[in-house]
C-alpha cells in the first residue's frame, strides 16, 4: 500500500489490515493516522502474536490454578497477631512512665571527678530560695503528699496539690 492510497482510505472509520501493516512501516503515515485518531497508535502495535501458547483456555486454566495456589499459601501461613496501634502506644507510654518513675525515685548517683579533689564545696543553686516556705498548710480542698525519704538525709519532700494556689508557688 502506498502513502497516497493510505491517506485517502484513512478517512474511513476502521483501518484495514493493509492500512495497519502500512502504518507499522511508515512513520509519516503513522503520525498522520495518530493525529486523526489516537487509538490508531495502539492498533498499530499489532496483536496477532499476543495469543498465549496452548490457546486462551490453557492460559485461563493456568491463571485459575495460580490463584488457587496463592490462596492456599496464605491460608497455610501462621496467623500473625497484629497488635492495634492504640495498644502499642499505651505500652510505650507505660514503659516510659516506669522508666521516668525509676529515674526520679532512685536518681542518678553523682559522679566524682577522677582528678584532684577540690577542698571547697561546690555552691549549689537553689531555685526555691526566693519562694516562700510553707511550714503548715490548712485547706480542705488540698491534697498533701509526703514522700518517704532516707533517714540519713535531712531532705523532706512534700507535695501540695491545690487548685487555688498561685501557679508560681
Amino acid at each position: 500500500m502506498s502513502c497516497e492510497i493510505f491517506l485517502s482510505s484513512m478517512d474511513a472509520a476502521e483501518l484495514t489490515a493493509d492500512g495497519l501493516a502500512h502504518i507499522r512501516t511508515c512513520a509519516s503515515c503513522l503520525s498522520a493516522s495518530v493525529s486523526a485518531n489516537p487509538d490508531n497508535l495502539f492498533r498499530s502495535l499489532g496483536g496477532e502474536e499476543l495469543s498465549p501458547d496452548g490457546g486462551i483456555d490453557a492460559f485461563v486454566a493456568d491463571v485459575v490454578q495460580q490463584v488457587h495456589i496463592r490462596r492456599t499459601e496464605v491460608s497455610m501461613e501462621p496467623s500473625r497477631r497484629h497488635v492495634p496501634l492504640v495498644y502499642r502506644w499505651s505500652l510505650a507510654a507505660a514503659v516510659s512512665a516506669a522508666v521516668l518513675t525509676g529515674f526520679l525515685q532512685f536518681g542518678v548517683a553523682p559522679v566524682e571527678p577522677t582528678g584532684a579533689r577540690s577542698s571547697t564545696p561546690i555552691a549549689s543553686h537553689s531555685p526555691l530560695a526566693t519562694r516562700p516556705v510553707i511550714e503548715s498548710y490548712q485547706s480542705g480542698e488540698a491534697t498533701i503528699v509526703e514522700l518517704p525519704s532516707d533517714p540519713s538525709s535531712n531532705i523532706q519532700v512534700v507535695m501540695v496539690f491545690d487548685e487555688t494556689l498561685p501557679v508560681d508557688l
